[in-house]
């Protein structure tokens, strides 16, 4: 959005350059190139000679040009020549711009709008609430023999916690393109929610997902033991007259 003004143009007069991100005209066949590379059996290249600009200009090939670049074609920046996906933000406008340069405006504002979006958006994962357990119904134990008192077993205290761990998401739902594959995006983003790996902040966004804890078994109440009946005392034996 730093080169083309939020992307309210994708062509400059002044040195003829073209695209959604500013490829100047000396690169488009090495880009054209680099697309037929990643996704063989299209000739992007003889597209991209015969229309020019228009290549770049056009939807159905713009991003998957901004693909190659940020895979390969960055390679024609001294220092470059790295996968951008998996590089921090400083390193990525570096290997667009020749120089690092701080977009984060033009960042939050996309960022912002896609994140809007996605809240809407089916395709999107959202943070499930965590399941709560039912407290089971208070119960009695008859007593044995002549007792008549009851016990009543306590109903034991839930134990269910969840911990926050964080995984890596898309920022936004772009299933409704042609151009996109949102579960191929679901599952690139998902690949970096180890703790080896990062989560990339220009394309995906860290979300807290609930990871419930095992709940602790309830323990039984032993039953109260019967009362001993008592004995019949022997009736006497009259005396003889």
């Amino acid at each position: 959005a730093y080169e083309t003004g939020y992307y309210s143009t994708v062509y400059q007069p002044a040195d003829g350059g073209a695209g959604l991100i500013h490829m100047i005209p000396g690169n488009w066949q090495i880009n054209a190139g680099d697309m037929d590379s990643l996704w063989p059996g299209q000739d992007y290249a003889g597209a991209a000679k015969s229309m020019g600009k228009d290549f770049f200009q056009t939807p159905a090939y713009g991003w998957r040009s901004v693909a190659a670049w940020f895979k390969t074609t960055n390679r024609v920046i001294g220092g470059c020549g790295v996968d951008l996906f998996d590089e921090p933000y400083e390193t990525q406008t570096k290997c667009i711009l020749s120089r690092v340069v701080d977009r984060q405006e033009a960042y939050d504002v996309v960022g912002g709008c896609m994140a809007a979006g996605a809240t809407q958006a089916p395709g999107v994962a959202t943070t499930p609430a965590p399941a709560t357990t039912p407290v089971p119904a208070t119960s009695t134990t008859p007593m044995m023999a002549t007792t008549a008192a009851t016990s009543t077993s306590a109903a034991p205290a839930s134990t269910s916690m969840s911990r926050e761990t964080p995984a890596c998401v898309p920022i936004g739902d772009c299933g409704a393109h042609a151009w996109c594959d949102q579960d191929k995006f679901i599952a690139y983003c998902a690949a970096h929610s180890s703790t080896e790996s990062r989560c990339p902040s220009v394309f995906c966004k860290e979300d807290s997902m609930p990871e419930p804890e095992p709940e602790s078994e309830p323990e039984s109440e032993p039953e109260s033991e019967p009362e001993p009946e008592s004995e019949p005392e022997p009736e006497s034996e009259p005396e003889p007259e």
